[in-house]
């Protein structure tokens, strides 16, 4: 049976607004040099309207090319539609899945939609060293989605680490101690806020201007 999240596809709620963005970013990739780029959904393209934005990725030379709702099979065809074709970034984040859960796809087919969405970016741009998302975990408190985050992750940990300029990273300090994932730092309990896109990636920098640097 085919798997759906390894296959590119166009959403079926609001194609033609999508596509209508999905060709704004491709213009936009076109007066646009790059040297940090960050891929995915709601998570992506949330974070530029937060402080964080403005004062830790823009001086990387960052853009966002991250859309509301996509989960793996589209932003798998944006990539292979012409999002990366015009640029030549030295590390690409990506942010995919999350969506893919909340649609009770099982976390082998969202792992390998990850996977497929990596080898297309690494089939673009060889030099571009690819930094993967771990899942975020979704909900105040465990659950069945926070489960099959972590069976993803899981798959994803073992998949990636046999690719050359490829890494999973995984957020160690957005949850509480017991557990929880605090109101604060996420206040619907999926999209993070200035706090906790901070938690998330402000370990990640210095690895960040490491690779830039090279």
């Amino acid at each position: 049976m085919k798997n759906l999240c390894a296959v590119a596809a166009v959403p079926d709620l609001g194609p033609d607004r999508w596509l209508q963005l999905h060709e704004r970013y491709v213009n936009y990739t076109k007066e646009e040099d790059p040297e940090v780029i960050l891929v995915g959904c709601s998570i992506v393209q949330t974070i530029q309207c937060y402080p964080i934005w403005r004062e830790k990725f823009i001086p990387l030379k960052s853009i966002n090319l991250g859309v509301c709702g996509d989960r793996t099979q589209n932003i798998l065809w944006r990539v292979q539609n012409g999002l990366l074709d015009h640029i030549k970034p030295k590390v690409c984040i990506l942010n995919a899945g999350s969506n893919n859960i909340a649609f009770n796809d099982s976390p082998s087919q969202i792992a390998y939609g990850v996977l497929a969405i990596v080898a297309e970016i690494r089939s673009k741009l060889p030099d571009c060293h690819v930094i993967v998302l771990a899942i975020l975990p979704r909900g105040p408190y465990p659950g069945k989605l926070r489960k099959s985050g972590k069976k993803v992750n899981k798959i994803l940990k073992f998949k990636l680490k046999r690719m050359t300029k490829v890494e999973l990273y995984k957020a160690k300090n957005f949850l509480q101690p017991d557990g929880r994932l605090a109101h604060n730092d996420a206040s619907d309990f999926i999209h993070p806020s200035e706090t906790g896109y901070r938690k998330i990636f402000n370990p990640l920098f210095g690895r960040l201007e490491a690779l830039l640097s090279n």
